[in-house]
């Protein structure tokens, strides 16, 4: 009976750590409008980079995003690279998720 309820215990823990998984994912799959943060001033493109004076200001999902991270040229704050891939392989991987109920 040991056995049983130490494999239902294990069954509970990784079916929690899949719906933890899912929502993370769900969270870097959230929409993010980069020309609306620029006129925010949170970001501002510097050629292939964007200067983020303050990362506490983005939007949670924008760190899965990045891809490098530098600090900034005058000292204040970070120079990042994003992928926008990542941001539609996370999509995917939220749809396929909400398929299987996560």
């Amino acid at each position: 009976m040991s056995d049983e309820n130490d494999l239902q215990e294990r069954r509970k823990k990784a079916a929690m750590g899949a719906k933890e998984i899912a929502e993370e994912i769900y969270k870097l799959a959230e929409p993010i409008d980069l020309e609306d943060l620029e006129k925010k001033g949170i970001i501002k493109k510097d050629g292939g980079w964007y200067i983020v004076p303050n990362m506490n200001l983005v939007p949670e999902g924008f760190s899965g995003l990045i891809t490098e991270i530098a600090q900034s040229k005058d000292g204040i704050g970070a120079r990042v690279k994003i992928s926008l891939r990542a941001k539609k392989d996370y999509e995917k991987y939220a749809k396929i998720l909400k398929r299987r109920g996560f």
